[in-house]
């Protein structure tokens, strides 16, 4: 009798290494396809239709992307903010299917919405009966608190940006563009930070809460411009003014007084000082004389006509000014690199201690909007955020 043996027949068949080769391939090339479908699937479903439908003027444009999760957090943390005329978020949310793009002109405001499908003559009609305009084009629709001209011609563009699994939506404007993601802690615009022209840290007052620090950066950017439209006029239009690389450090103590410390990176002339000087303490006639010191160095004083009380001294080429009107205190410290100012009651200097945002630990630009403000937003997107901070890479706008 034959055995298994003798036949030669093995117990144990073994599959063909070139047949397993040929297995891998077909399972690398089936993975390759799936993935390829999810990219093409991911990349249309957010398809950006509505960002570039929009007025001349428009500065800023984003994209939300109607997701499960970003939606409920919109909706709960600015969904009854107003964002155009009485329209809310939740309004522009309820009218969209999948998308819609807010749009805000060069002064940081939001001036347009659109929405990703047609909205009806009836619904047209409402919003003309409150005060706005809007027009149909393409399956989409404008709404505007401007009279709309009609030369929009909307179009798909697709964003790789989309591949991110964070991606909430596609931001673009003049001269960048970036993408928004919607978390927790408030909404970052990824791409549109700017990196600070000075990293050097000034000596907070004690028994005081920071809540301002902004920085100048290396971009000509508005978002600068814009934070600091928050502070007091005078304040706002030496920043403003400014070449120089320049730091401002605002602070407040428990009784709500507000303190400065600004640093400029430039050694100014003395009348420039004494601009500057009445500016910042509000005095409406402010001039220079010239004054020697006791080391033979000649510097000028500053004369006003409210006779503030004034001290100058100097220690080889630093010059301390102390300027006092009723209430309002200013020392100025002018090295041959910086000026350093101040309305605290101490004199200003420079510090090893990085002063901290808790929206964004290392922003170099931040904003307590409550702070800071007159209580005259009502019902806005920043009545209902906290901070606003800017480091190099993005914005961050925390509620």
């Amino acid at each position: 009798m034959l055995s298994m043996q003798d036949l030669n027949i093995s117990m144990h068949a073994q599959v063909p290494k070139r047949h397993l080769r040929s297995n891998v391939k077909t399972y690398i090339y089936a993975g390759c396809v799936v993935l390829l479908a999810l990219v093409v699937f991911r990349l249309w479903i957010t398809r950006d239709t509505v960002s570039n439908f929009h007025s001349d003027e428009t500065n800023i444009s984003i994209q939300v992307f109607k997701n499960v999760g970003s939606t409920e957090l919109l909706s709960q943390n600015l969904g009854a903010a107003a964002i155009l005329g009485p329209l809310t978020l939740d309004d522009a949310i309820e009218l969209s299917n999948r998308e819609f793009a807010l749009h805000f002109n060069n002064l940081g405001q939001i001036s347009e919405i659109s929405i990703d499908n047609e909205l009806g003559e009836h619904k047209l009609a409402q919003f003309d009966q409150i005060g706005l305009s809007s027009i149909e084009i393409n399956g989409r629709t404008l709404i505007s608190t401007d009279t709309i001209e009609n030369n929009q011609n909307p179009n798909t563009r697709l964003t790789f940006h989309a591949l991110n699994p964070f991606f909430d939506g596609k931001i673009r404007s003049i001269d960048q563009n970036g993408w928004l993601s919607v978390h927790s802690k408030g909404l970052t615009l990824h791409g549109l930070g700017a990196k600070a022209q000075i990293k050097t840290e000034l000596q907070i007052p004690e028994q005081t809460d920071v809540i301002a620090q902004i920085t100048s950066t290396e971009k000509e950017q508005e978002t600068t411009n814009t934070l600091s439209s928050y502070l007091s006029e005078p304040m706002s239009e030496i920043i403003n003014s400014l070449s120089s690389p320049w730091k401002l450090v605002v602070t407040q103590d428990t009784d709500k007084n507000i303190f400065y410390s600004l640093l400029i990176e430039e050694n100014f002339e003395i009348d420039v000082l004494a601009e500057i000087a009445r500016n910042l303490n509000s005095i409406s006639s402010l001039s220079t004389i010239a004054l020697t010191l006791d080391d033979k160095s000649t510097v000028s004083e500053i004369r006003s006509v409210y006779e503030p009380e004034i001290s100058i001294a100097t220690e080889q080429d630093t010059h301390f000014l102390h300027l006092s009107s009723g209430d309002t205190e200013l020392h100025m410290t002018q090295t041959p690199s910086y000026l350093l100012t101040t309305n605290h009651n101490t004199s200003p200097s420079l510090d090893n201690i990085q002063v901290t945002s808790q929206c964004k630990p290392n922003a170099h630009t931040f904003v307590i909007i409550e702070s800071v403000t007159d209580n005259t937003l009502g019902s806005s997107v920043l009545s209902k955020l906290d901070t606003i901070a800017i480091n190099n890479r993005s914005i961050y706008l925390c509620w």
